[in-house]
């Protein structure tokens, strides 16, 4: 794993060992960060310079990693494996963002009432087929965790309905891998 842009461009993240952990994990590959991260810089999309983010199903911390390079301020990262979240913080370690990074250990589908802090973008790359993310987005909005605009990137296979709340952008297709650019409209 690698960080594809920015100022850590090059970048290389803490090695994954083979392991039935690592089964579960499905980074997202280079090919696709590099594509939303284009989309998201030269589109037509809030700059990324400042904005809290929010990694829900961060599983390696790839995309929040990514965007933290490329000028974001803060990101919240939210896992509920055990394995993902000690490889997202030794990512931290390895770039140096204790500050700039936060790391929870928690179900998506279930968030605690969220303080102050908004979130401006949301990168959710839910486990595909299981009905995660529908059920992330909405634990996520009435913890209140979005800032008014948000922007969400959801990473999955396929896509049922979208509830109200949520505008779809754009879909980009990468192969086996569906991207749903959303935004908040609560």
């Amino acid at each position: 794993m690698r960080i594809i842009g920015g100022k850590w461009r090059g970048k290389k993240l803490c090695k994954i060992k083979d392991s039935k952990e690592t089964l579960c994990l499905r980074p997202t590959k280079d090919r696709v960060k590099e594509s939303i991260f284009n989309i998201l810089m030269h589109g037509s999309y809030p700059s990324l310079q400042g904005k809290n983010i929010l990694d829900l199903c961060a599983g390696t911390g790839a995309l929040g990693f990514e965007a933290l390079s490329r000028g974001s301020d803060f990101v919240n990262f939210i896992d509920n494996s055990t394995f993902s979240v000690s490889i997202i913080k030794n990512n931290c370690k390895i770039l140096g963002v204790d500050e700039e990074a936060n790391v929870l250990k928690c179900d998506v589908t279930d968030l605690k009432k969220n303080g102050d802090k908004k979130y401006n973008y949301v990168f959710l790359d839910p486990p595909y087929g299981k009905g995660l993310g529908e059920l992330a987005l909405m634990s996520a909005m009435r913890a209140n965790f979005f800032s008014a605009g948000c922007i969400i990137i959801w990473e999955e296979k396929n896509f049922s309905d979208l509830p109200p709340e949520f505008n779809s952008l754009e879909i980009r297709n990468f192969q086996r891998t569906r991207v749903n650019f959303l935004q908040y409209c609560g």
